[in-house]
């Protein structure tokens, strides 16, 4: 069989998507499988588990207001492979068109965030999953394959980064504001009193705390990045793609959500601990993170 994922981005959401490529490659090992991805998520994607990884330069066609036309004439060079499904991981408009052009014999979406969705593939039947992966992974039973227990998350290997002591890594940033938690200099200063070694994270636009601990924010590629969470005894992060990440490493992950639901969204490992702030982020105290960080430790 011949499949085909579309799941352009964010980070986070990709790294929720590998279960489903990584159950295909399992059960199926000599299907043909393709990623229609965003190039700025890519390398979260382990590229042995795929045959083709077609980028949609989503980002920069945008910025750049390139054509409808230029767009879907990008997508229609997938029906050179000959997909025989097509499974839409996303459930937006623009990835709907992708698959719709793909040319995909058979097109199915997980969840549909657009009438148009809904229009152009059919929906995978709701088993009842909650959260975002074991949704996912719903889609394994419209190709015939089961779901893994439990599901497997192959990631880049990454080389190791020294440090002089117990390292700590916290992500200053999210991509919304309402997901942003203000108090990380609180919490990094806690941790180096006891004795960790503290390094923010962060992309460009990003600001690092003050204190607390050293900045590499806005510094690092993806890639770098990924290097140093894959390496921490501890990654500490509001909702954002690095706790799924490092969740995906198999590194503890102490997890702050208040707007979005952890429900759906919480990194998906049994070395998560979520805070719940409620309704305002920076309600959760710097000495709880500190003293959930430290227990992990």
């Amino acid at each position: 069989m011949r499949t085909l994922i579309v799941k352009f981005s964010s980070i986070g959401d990709c790294v929720m998507a590998v279960p489903v490529v990584a159950a295909i490659r399992d059960q199926r090992p000599n299907d043909f499988i393709g990623w229609a991805i965003d190039p700025r998520c890519r390398p979260v994607v382990h590229e042995p588990l795929l045959d083709l990884i077609h980028d949609i330069p989503w980002e920069v066609w945008k910025r750049e207001r390139t054509s409808s036309l230029a767009q879907l004439r990008h997508y229609m060079k997938l029906r050179d492979y000959r997909f025989d499904v097509g499974l839409d991981l996303q459930g937006h408009a623009k990835t709907a068109i992708c698959l719709a052009f793909s040319g995909a014999r058979k097109r199915w979406h997980v969840r549909s965030f657009d009438p148009l969705c809904r229009l152009l593939s059919r929906r995978v039947p709701d088993g009842g999953a909650v959260h975002t992966v074991d949704r996912n992974l719903e889609a394994l039973a419209v190709v015939g394959l089961d779901r893994p227990q439990p599901p497997r998350f192959p990631m880049p290997p990454m080389r190791p980064v020294s440090s002089a002591g117990p390292l700590v890594t916290i992500a200053v940033g999210t991509g919304h504001p309402k997901k942003n938690y203000g108090r990380w200099a609180e919490v990094g200063d806690g941790l180096q009193r006891a004795g960790a070694e503290v390094v923010y994270l962060g992309g460009p636009g990003e600001s690092a705390p003050p204190s607390g601990g050293r900045s590499l924010v806005g510094e690092l590629s993806l890639a770098e990045t990924m290097a140093w969470i894959a390496s921490s005894r501890v990654h500490i992060a509001a909702d954002t793609g690095s706790g799924h990440i490092a969740a995906a490493y198999g590194v503890p992950v102490v997890s702050a959500f208040g707007w979005t639901d952890s429900a759906l969204f919480r990194p998906y490992s049994k070395g998560t601990v979520v805070l719940d702030a409620g309704p305002q982020m920076d309600a959760i105290a710097p000495e709880e993170v500190v003293a959930t960080a430290l227990n992990a430790l």
